[in-house]
């Protein structure tokens, strides 16, 4: 009896000494990792600061932990990247390709176009998300949930209770798979009812081909790189729900030379004639335009199988030298001045 019990105590004592050097190597591969992806991002011109770095979590859990991290880079306008608290990364002793990540504390964005009056600002209470590896390269898939986030521009000030951004097929830097959803969206605009309510639900799924083999980078390197070596986004659902409008849409999407959008949609639309007053009241379409695109579209109405529900159109619409069409009919055009000026930034 006794031999069985040295036996039984050998034996956990070779498991525990085991597992314990499985977990430290662990560790290590860990905080390789985050500082593999340090020295990329410090690469690619970005400057990263935290005030601790530290892996806890023996013998049950295995994660990294910043506190206060920021990364900023300035050579595109700048961009500035800070949590006021703590991240936490954590990996798995059996698929170190996956890592989660979570934020304790505000998360802070801010985005500076060409100057520091053009910016955006952007403010989350929790972050957390999903990345997968290939290697020590985080290239491959990732997802980012943010809430209660607040977004600031020179222009208004939008409120999101919930956003999703997420990476479903990557293959740098010639193509790429995007899924963007917001829920509960207060745009922060002054429009009339119905529209004067909060956007229910924004739904993006999106396929990015570049011909080219140039990368991401910043956001006018990318607009000239889809713009002179070609490329297209495939817009595979575009779906949007907001007091009586609804919409469900695909299509393609690309730019010319000039840097002007070229698009084309099949869409289902839920209130277009509200749509269209409000573009009236808004001074963006003129009164006889609506009225004879009303007429127009009449033939594409399709009647609501519920009562007092607004009908829909199933319409095609198009964009190209800054004219926006609904079928065949011109509704609003674009000077290729604000064009440029606006891609630009």
């Amino acid at each position: 009896m006794k031999k069985t019990f040295l036996r039984i105590g050998g034996s956990l004592l070779i498991l525990c000494a085991g597992y314990s050097v499985m977990w430290w190597k662990a560790a290590h591969r860990l905080e390789d990792q985050v500082q593999a992806f340090f020295a990329d991002m410090t690469k690619q011109g970005w400057n990263i600061s935290y005030e601790t770095f530290q892996i806890r979590g023996f013998p049950f859990k295995l994660e990294a932990i910043l506190k206060n991290p920021s990364l900023n880079r300035q050579d595109f306008g700048g961009v500035i990247v800070k949590t006021e608290g703590k991240i936490y990364v954590a990996s798995s002793l059996f698929r170190s390709n996956i890592l989660t990540f979570s934020s304790e504390g505000k998360t802070y964005l801010v985005y500076t176009f060409d100057t520091p009056e053009h910016k955006i600002n952007l403010t989350g209470d929790h972050m957390e998300g999903e990345v997968s590896l290939v290697g020590q390269r985080f290239n491959r898939s990732a997802r980012l949930i943010l809430e209660n986030v607040e977004m600031r521009t020179p222009f208004n000030q939008t409120k999101v209770e919930y956003v999703k951004l997420e990476n479903v097929e990557v293959d740098m830097p010639a193509r790429l798979k995007m899924i963007f959803e917001a829920r509960q969206i207060n745009p922060g605009l002054k429009l009339s009812p119905p529209f004067d309510q909060k956007i229910r639900l924004i739904n993006l799924t999106t396929r990015l081909d570049l011909e080219g083999k140039r990368g991401f980078g910043d956001i006018p390197t990318f607009l000239k790189a889809l713009a002179h070596e070609g490329g297209t986004f495939e817009i595979e659902k575009a779906e949007i729900d907001w007091g009586d409008l609804a919409l469900n849409a695909s299509g393609t999407l690309t730019l010319d030379e000039l840097k002007q959008p070229i698009a084309s949609f099949g869409a289902t639309v839920k209130g277009l004639d509200k749509i269209l007053d409000q573009l009236v009241k808004l001074r963006l379409v003129k009164p006889q335009v609506a009225q004879i695109a009303k007429l127009t579209l009449f033939v594409f109405k399709e009647p609501s199988s519920v009562s007092n529900e607004p009908s829909s159109h199933k319409i095609s619409l198009s964009f190209q030298n800054g004219e926006l069409s609904v079928g065949s009919i011109p509704l609003l055009r674009f000077s290729p001045k604000f064009l440029e000026d606006f891609l630009s930034r």
